[in-house]
């Protein structure tokens, strides 16, 4: 019989496994990365959009919950209901169950659409300064 932590943190493994399967399936732009792990099996996942890491997701069975680290690559919003600011202009979300996986999408679309949205900016306003000027 498997005691209590373990049986938690498989059940957080396979809540992560649920939720990057939706990401993938709702955001076709998503996709699963490389994580380096030099200590055999790693203890994150990492989903990648547009050719930069866009989160990172841990389990935390202490506190019962997976936490999806939104990376400083990306304009998160700051306010969200699973929400919680980090250093650095980077995001954690905290998820306890599948009922959050709507909010996560949610929130991720946001951030992908808020930085895609500054980069385009960027460059056009780039594009728009007169020869010279940089």
């Amino acid at each position: 019989m498997l005691c209590e932590p373990r049986m938690r943190r498989i059940e957080l493994d396979n809540l992560i496994n649920s939720l990057v399967e939706e990401i993938k399936r709702a955001l076709p732009d998503a996709m699963e990365g490389e994580v380096d792990s030099k200590a055999g099996v790693p203890s994150y996942r990492r989903i990648d959009c547009d050719g930069r890491a866009l989160l990172y997701l841990r389990a935390r069975p202490r506190i019962k919950c997976i936490r999806v680290d939104i990376t400083g690559l990306w304009r998160a919003p700051i306010e969200g209901p699973l929400a919680e600011p980090m250093a650095a202009g980077s995001t954690s979300l905290v998820v306890r169950g599948s009922a959050d996986f709507p909010e996560v999408l949610r929130y991720l679309r946001k951030a992908i659409d808020r930085t895609r949205i500054d980069i385009a900016s960027r460059a056009l306003s780039k594009n728009d300064k007169p020869s010279g000027e940089e």
